[in-house]
């Protein structure tokens, strides 16, 4: 019986010191970091947005390497392609629409020419040609705008995923800088209320009068 003990006890003995291994046990995440983030094109730190100072100084050193200069590059051309799809797409819209416009026109022109004449077919003819001239124009436009806002997103795409990549290299960095902690403001004036006593003569302590009206500078 004392040797099963025995056994037991040097089983469990064995398993306290694998678990109090410090080989084996995880280092604790580092929740004193703050972490970097990316929103369109300016970085946010905190849920703040970054001055172009804290950028600079932010990006000059990750992992002793000055990534400004990349991030401008990629952030003017993601502006671009952001601009071109946008420009793109808009025009593209309203051509469409005013081709659709003009398309309705020239189909309605048509109709009332036809009832208006008697179904005369060259009044008729002359009263959609013109509408469907100017329809086929804006779809022109259209088609030609949405291909050059389809060109301006990819640009956007791929330079916003490299300043994501930035982004990511300054969070797992091993040597980066620091955004210095804000200064705690201290107001100009505060009021407190104390109490007010009546001075003492000899003999006596002062008599407690009443609340007062503290000023501090």
């Amino acid at each position: 019986m004392k040797q099963l003990f025995l056994v037991i006890f040097m089983f469990f003995l064995s398993l306290s010191a694998y678990a109090q291994d410090p080989g084996m046990q995880t280092a604790a995440a580092d929740t004193s970091r703050v972490m970097l983030h990316r929103r369109l094109a300016h970085l946010m730190m905190d849920k703040q947005k970054l001055t172009e100072q804290e950028k600079v100084w932010l990006l000059s050193n990750i992992d002793g390497a000055d990534r400004n200069a990349e991030w401008d590059r990629y952030r003017n051309n993601r502006n671009t392609g952001t601009a071109v799809a946008i420009g793109g797409y808009s025009v593209a819209a309203l051509s469409g629409a005013a081709s659709f416009v003009y398309l309705l026109a020239g189909i309605f022109g048509g109709a009332f020419a036809a009832v208006l004449t008697g179904g005369d077919e060259e009044a008729t003819q002359n009263a959609t040609k013109e509408a469907f001239n100017t329809a086929g124009v804006f779809g022109v436009v259209a088609l030609g705008s949405a291909v050059i806002g389809s060109a301006g997103l990819p640009i956007a795409i791929v330079n916003g995923r490299r300043m994501n990549k930035i982004v990511n290299d300054y969070n797992s960095a091993t040597q980066y800088n620091t955004l210095p902690a804000p200064a705690q403001e201290q107001p100009a004036l505060t009021l407190s209320l104390i109490p007010a006593t009546r001075p003492a003569v000899p003999g006596q302590n002062g008599a407690f009068i009443g609340i007062g009206l503290g000023v501090n500078f």
